[in-house]
């Protein structure tokens, strides 16, 4: 038999397992990997250097929801159940681990809002300033491209 020492989470990894747990069982495992002409984008950046990529990835995503609210909802038995939001969730790997705090209603912010949220969020997940309601509910997660 396989031996192992348990060892106790604190309070918000402990959450984040369970929310990860969660979605696990309630939505589709999916990651695609593709190529893409970046031109546009490319050149958007340069015109505009203070924002992100992940901010542009993330607006992306919101607006392929938006354009496909199908795609923002999870599963079961009893047939699909469609978001009415975009709540996104940014995975920030850290040195023990990955959490994922949760932008509420992301398809309202502008994208310069959208961009501040993103380095608020990762910010305070890397300096363990999130609180257990900031990393519940995410209908969607993206991975922290910082961290790539």
């Amino acid at each position: 038999m396989l031996q192992f020492t348990k060892v106790p989470l604190p309070r918000l990894q402990a959450l984040n397992a369970r929310n990860m747990q969660t979605a696990l069982q309630e939505s589709a495992q999916a990651t695609i990997h593709t190529d893409a002409d970046a031109t546009a984008l490319v050149a958007f950046r340069a015109e505009h250097a203070d924002l992100s990529l992940e901010a542009l990835v993330a607006r992306a995503v919101i607006r392929s929801f938006t354009a496909f609210p199908h795609i923002n909802a999870r599963i079961s038995v009893d047939g699909l159940s469609v978001y009415h939001s975009v709540n996104l969730g940014l995975m920030v790997v850290l040195d023990k681990g990955v959490i994922v705090p949760v932008i509420d209603s992301a398809e309202h912010l502008s994208l310069r809002a959208l961009d501040a949220a993103l380095s608020e969020f990762a910010e305070k997940a890397r300096t363990g300033a999130l609180r257990p309601s900031e990393t519940r509910s995410a209908t969607f997660t993206v991975a922290s491209l910082a961290d790539h």
